[in-house]
C-alpha cells in the first residue's frame, strides 16, 4: 500500500526546502524560495519519493489504458 501527498507549498516552503538534500541555498546560506508558487509531492511505498515542482499535470487514463492493453481480443 502507498500513501501520496500533493499540496501547494505555503508559509513552509522555506522548511520543505532545507529538509531535501539539494543546495537550495544562497551565499549566505539562506533558503531562496522566490514568489513563484512551488508544489510538494511525495510517495511512500514499495519506493519513496519527494518531489518540489513550479508546476504539475496528472494523468488519470493510465489505468483503462492498462486495462485495455491486456485484454486478450476474441478471434
Amino acid at each position: 500500500m502507498a500513501n501520496a501527498e500533493l499540496r501547494q507549498l505555503t508559509e513552509d516552503k522555506s522548511q520543505i526546502l532545507s529538509t531535501l538534500s539539494y543546495p537550495f541555498q544562497n551565499q549566505a546560506g539562506l533558503v531562496e524560495t522566490g514568489s513563484s508558487p512551488l508544489f510538494y509531492f511525495r510517495l511512500e511505498g514499495d519506493i519513496c519519493i519527494e518531489v518540489v515542482c513550479g508546476s504539475y499535470k496528472i494523468f488519470q487514463e493510465l489505468e483503462s489504458a492498462v486495462e485495455t492493453a491486456s485484454t486478450p481480443t476474441k478471434t
